[in-house]
């Protein structure tokens, strides 16, 4: 168990899953127990949406083209060049992605 530092009266030590808000008088450490910490659960990514796009330096998000993955022979060059680049996602679909991507 980790301990973080000395309260109040400078003593007895306090446990790092705890928050002792202190005001005027010392908690007892069976008083502690009043004072858990709520610590936030960790938002997770959807690892589809990682997979399958990027945000950009400005921030927009990039996504990749379709119809590059089979019967390509039949595609002109040309055309399989334009689609070699990534484009952005429109903008109605741009906030429901974010939300699949957090942490960027």
């Amino acid at each position: 168990m980790t301990r973080v530092g000395r309260n109040l009266v400078g003593s007895t030590l306090i446990e790092s899953r705890f928050v002792a808000l202190v005001v005027g008088e010392v908690l007892r450490t069976n008083q502690l127990s009043a004072w858990k910490a709520y610590v936030m659960p960790k938002m997770k990514t959807k690892k589809m949406a990682a997979k399958k796009f990027r945000v950009g330096g400005t921030g927009r998000i990039k996504r990749g083209r379709a119809f590059r993955s089979h019967l390509t022979s039949k595609r002109s060059p040309k055309r399989m060049r334009n689609l070699r680049e990534n484009v952005s996602v429109d903008v109605t679909n741009a906030g429901a992605i974010r939300r699949m991507l957090p942490y960027g």
